[in-house]
């Protein structure tokens, strides 16, 4: 996925939509890349203003009003970036990622555009529907609690499931990590075992020997990255206590590789949760991309 040379950021004037934009500001001042900022004119409303003849004016009026949230935002974020403004009519999601095949982005930027906490709207919302779809990775990025300053990343967080598919989630990370020259830090969750009280002491005396070995196979996954990285492990629901560390430390970026496979808006799901229940920022990278990408490069050697 890096390095990324253009970013699309998706922009709805919502407060989510405004920490998005900064994130992307913040990612730049760690490495110059292009920002596309982007805003879709719902076809409903498009279709209202052709009918009352107001068609061309609400997309000029729409495009100057972007161009003065992006100008407002750069301003404060001390960032002097590349960056283009358009607007297109359509569904957000389709535009959006018809936009991001075009410009050939490899960062799509955008709000999750929904409540905080548990009672965020996230499945079905703009922003679930283009991460399902993404040929790219997504971060993800919630509403500010309150109105600061520009936002500045500090370091990379990467939730890591002891599978099969590690490696490309790892390295991902790793990447990212060495990409914006954060410090990289690795945490698995050990997850309790279905309590039953004709087992209770035997679980219960179990659980040091999961964590200890759980850290050890974390610490020798931190060996083989070309970056440093630190190791967590804890005891608990792998969505909460991710999050719960991700939110320890403002500015964290929280990398999550998914498999292919994953129902990411499936309600329940661990990558729901983490969605729903983190307060910084959560780059969502399917494990597929990363396979395909190292295929086609693998191919692409052997023909030479």
């Amino acid at each position: 996925m890096l390095p990324i040379r253009t970013i699309l950021c998706a922009i709805d004037f919502s407060a989510d939509s405004r920490q998005a934009l900064r994130t992307a500001l913040a990612i730049v001042s760690h490495h110059p890349a292009h920002i596309v900022a982007l805003h879709v004119i719902d076809l409903a409303l498009a279709h209202a203003a052709a009918a009352a003849k107001m068609g061309e004016g609400l997309k000029a009026e729409t495009a100057s009003a972007l161009r003065r949230f992006v100008e407002a935002e750069v301003r404060r974020s001390a960032v002097d970036p590349t960056l283009s403004v358009e607007v297109r009519v359509g569904l957000p999601e389709r535009e959006v990622l018809a936009r991001a095949r075009d410009c050939r982005a490899d960062l799509i930027v955008t709000g999750t555009c929904g409540l905080s906490g548990a009672t965020k709207v996230f499945f079905g919302s703009v922003a679930e529907k283009i991460l399902r779809r993404a040929e790219v990775p997504v971060l993800l990025v919630p509403a500010a609690e309150e109105e600061g300053e520009p936002l500045l990343l500090s370091r990379v967080l990467a939730a890591v499931d002891l599978d099969d598919t590690i490696e490309h989630g790892v390295s991902q990370a790793a990447d990212v990590a060495q990409h914006l020259d954060l410090p990289l830090r690795l945490i698995h969750a050990v997850s309790p075992l279905p309590a039953d009280w004709r087992w209770l002491d035997a679980l219960q005396a179990s659980t040091p020997i999961r964590v200890r070995r759980a850290r050890e196979r974390l610490d020798e996954i931190a060996r083989t990255l070309r970056v440093f990285a630190e190791t967590d492990v804890r005891v608990g629901s792998t969505a909460e206590q991710v999050t719960a560390a991700a939110n320890e430390q403002p500015g964290t970026l929280l990398v999550v590789g998914l498999d292919g496979g994953t129902p990411l808006g499936r309600v329940g799901s661990t990558a729901y949760r983490i969605v729903c229940l983190s307060k910084t920022p959560v780059l969502a990278s399917p494990i597929h991309i990363a396979a395909s990408a190292e295929g086609m490069e693998l191919a692409a050697a052997e023909a030479t």
